[in-house]
């Protein structure tokens, strides 16, 4: 299977993956770095994948369209063959009356005018013979009425093939504008085909260019993974070498004279009252940080139920692990609720 293949079959599901394993890599960094360096690249991090997520469903949609779109145009083309094999019958139905036509006609006027030519020497044998009896006569007028209700049947039968071809004519004009309104929607569709496959097209650009800002937010985060590590790593190099130096063997110990330790003396009398007024002080910020706290767990609570019921599903995997996100310009951060 292709890359292509596989961002085609990309899932909203395989998105939440995403979006937990991110968390879980969070979780552990946040315990090391500190929260607010990595507050804009988290609510970076939750953009691109809700992005991700929009571009995963409108990718299933379109699919799902594209199928239905699919499968009527299959039904129009089934439709289409079998109006086409019908009108194919008809006309060759309609060749074949023709030329049964054809030869009937020329059957029943050759008919016709052997009878006219009939009539025409009886009446020339009745005119030349006056003698003839009436009997006779009269037998020659049944004859010749006889043959006038033939060729008027005849007519008649001329008149119905006339009017049943004139009713299969307008079946084939009726069956032509059939096929050319099919035609039409065929047509119809077929853009439509090919919208949506554009649009799906381009949605696969735009989930591409969603994960790879995701990439790059990933080697953003491995950086600053390293560079923690780094400091990290020269800070205790630092702290050994500190101690190093802190040490000294008894023979280096020095003394203090007498007025470096009034002075000494002095400036820790100074630090007691000072120390003694930050208490004072610290316990008044005290007061008022309980204050602040029982109205903070309020508001807590308040906003913790409204982005439950209002956040969507990539900010809730992040709230499992990290606590409350608020994606916007007004970035705020709630640990442990």
């Amino acid at each position: 299977m292709s890359s292509i293949d596989r961002n085609l079959n990309l899932q909203e599901k395989d998105v939440h993956d995403f979006a937990y394993d991110i968390a879980q890599e969070f979780d552990k960094i946040t315990s090391l770095l500190d929260i607010d360096l990595l507050i804009p690249l988290i609510n970076k991090v939750i953009n691109v994948l809700e992005l991700l997520e929009q571009s995963v469903k409108k990718i299933e949609q379109l699919e799902k369209e594209n199928s239905d779109s699919n499968t009527k145009y299959l039904q129009l083309n089934n439709e289409r063959r079998i109006s086409e094999d019908e009108i194919f019958n008809l006309k060759l139905t309609i060749e074949e009356l023709e030329g049964s036509y054809s030869e009937e006609i020329s059957v029943l006027k050759s008919f016709i005018d052997k009878l006219k030519a009939e009539n025409k020497l009886l009446q020339d044998l009745l005119v030349e013979k006056n003698d003839v009896s009436v009997e006779i006569g009269d037998s020659y007028k049944v004859v010749i009425e006889d043959q006038e209700k033939i060729i008027s049947k005849l007519k008649s039968n001329l008149k119905h093939r006339d009017n049943q071809l004139e009713k299969n004519y307008a079946s084939i004009e009726a069956l032509n504008t059939k096929v050319e309104d099919l035609s039409k929607l065929n047509q119809t569709l077929h853009n439509q085909y090919q919208h949506a496959k554009d649009l799906a097209i381009a949605s696969t650009f735009e989930k591409r260019e969603y994960e790879a800002k995701l990439y790059q937010q990933k080697q953003e985060f491995h950086s600053l993974e390293n560079k923690f590590h780094m400091l990290k790593k020269s800070l205790l190099e630092k702290s050994e070498d500190s101690a190093k130096n802190e040490y000294k063997p008894p023979e280096e110990k020095y003394y203090l004279s007498e007025e470096s330790l009034n002075f000494l003396l002095q400036e820790q009398h100074n630090l007691k009252q000072k120390v003694s007024k930050l208490q004072v002080e610290l316990s008044s910020i005290k007061k008022q940080n309980d204050e602040y706290k029982k109205k903070f767990s309020t508001v807590t609570e308040i906003e913790s139920s409204k982005y439950k019921s209002d956040a969507g599903r990539i900010q809730q995997i992040f709230h499992l692990f990290l606590g409350i996100i608020n994606i916007g310009p007004e970035l705020c951060w709630f640990r442990g609720i």
